[in-house]
Parts: C-alpha cells; sequence; structure tokens
C-alpha cells in the first residue's frame, strides 16, 4: 500500500526519513497523524532521531537491517541511540557529509558516489553487510545517486533521464527489477517518498499514475 503526506509541511517527504524492512528513521518531531500513517503503511517501528542536530535524517544518514551509515558531524550522543535501534552506526570520514545523497543501498547491494575512496566502501560494505560499488547515475549531476533513485528489496525506481543501460546495472547491483519513474511531479524519486518491502508513503503532490507506478515498481501493489 502508499499514502500521500507531508512531513513538516514538505512534500520532498524522503529528505527527513528512510527505512528498511527492520525499522524506519525519520525527524524528530513529526505530527501524530504523519507518524501513524508511517507505522500503518511501513509495518515497522518509527524512531524520531536528529542527525547532527538535524531533522533531515535521509540527507545526513542511510542504512540496512544490518547497519545505519551517519556523517562524521553526527554528535556522539545521537550515533549511540541509533546503535541502539539497530546494533551497528558507523561514522563516514568523509567531507561529503549528505551521506543519503551520495549512497543508495537495500539489504542486497549499494551504489555510493565515486568520490568516496577504498576507505569508505569498506566501511560502506562493512556496516551494511552488503558489496558497494562505486557509480554515477547521471553524467551531468554525478555522486548523487541517493536522490537519483528510490529503492527497497523488491525494486529500484530511478530518475527518469538516466539510460536503459544504467537501469540494467542498477538493478544488477541491487539484485532487484528497475525502472523509470518520477515522485511529486519531479525528477528525485529519492526526495519524493520514503519505502521498505511491506509500503511507501510519498509526498502530496505525488500524482495518482505515479503512485500505481511505484507500486508496481517496487512490488507495493500486493
Amino acid at each position: 500500500m502508499i499514502k500521500r503526506c507531508n512531513l513538516f509541511g514538505n512534500e520532498n517527504i524522503g529528505v527527513f526519513g528512510w527505512s528498511c524492512d527492520d525499522y524506519c528513521l525519520v525527524g524528530s518531531g513529526i505530527e501524530k497523524k504523519n507518524r501513524l500513517i508511517l507505522e500503518e503503511i511501513l509495518k515497522v517501528p518509527i524512531y524520531e532521531v536528529n542527525i547532527s542536530q538535524a531533522k533531515i535524517v535521509h540527507t545526513l544518514s542511510i542504512g540496512n537491517k544490518k547497519g545505519i551509515l551517519a556523517p562524521r558531524t553526527i554528535r556522539d550522543d545521537e550515533l549511540d541511540i541509533l546503535k541502539k535501534i539497530c546494533g551497528v552506526a558507523t561514522r563516514i570520514p568523509h567531507e561529503l557529509t549528505a551521506i543519503g545523497n551520495h549512497i543508495l543501498c537495500n539489504d542486497n547491494g549499494a551504489i555510493f558516489n565515486p568520490e568516496y575512496n577504498s576507505t569508505i566502501r569498506k566501511i560502506i560494505e562493512d556496516t551494511l553487510d552488503i558489496e558497494a560499488v562505486p557509480y554515477n547515475i547521471l553524467k551531468n549531476e554525478p555522486g548523487l545517486v541517493g536522490t537519483h533513485a528510490i529503492c527497497n528489496n523488491k525494486g529500484v525506481l530511478i530518475h527518469s533521464e538516466a539510460d536503459e543501460e544504467k537501469l540494467k546495472e542498477v538493478s544488477d547491483i541491487l539484485k532487484v527489477k528497475a525502472d523509470f519513474g518520477t515522485l511529486n511531479l519531479g525528477y528525485y524519486p529519492g526526495a519524493g517518498g520514503i519505502v521498505n518491502s511491506n509500503g511507501g508513503v510519498v509526498g502530496n503532490e505525488t500524482t495518482g499514475p505515479e503512485i500505481m507506478h511505484l507500486g508496481i515498481t517496487l512490488g507495493l501493489n500486493d
């Protein structure tokens, strides 16, 4: 099932949270009605947190059922909270602190901004317990793989300006089916929704056809 809602008055709800099949992280202070929507649709525990004292949780972190990746700027107390949620949470020691913009992952694999070096690659792989591949989805916006796509363990929806070769490669790395698409009538699927294998929540500007296509691609219409 997929439902619409805005978070903090913004349709780009994917900036404020992300989910895997075991838990969901979202910026602290969301309205109760929206928390209930997330609980209903994603069917996992919802944790309201801050990353580097900010509510833009998906911009600044990403993870899967095995672990969470956070920026070097995260406070020690915030990192401790993430470790209590998932068990494993690791800082990325790099100046590219918008982790969620630069890494796309599920429980099967990950792609990441090629500006991250081999040391960062090992941190990603060890924390998430998956293979990680340096990758660009769009040549004119290199590295922003976390905004150019949205995925779960069933599928991945990719920026509509990517090409067929990229579609196949991302599908192979994440080990899921893939298709092009948009959310919120925009080009950045990663900013438009919060999804896992149980369901999805998307911004209020997302159209009916966009919701239907997301559901088909990510296997959420079952």
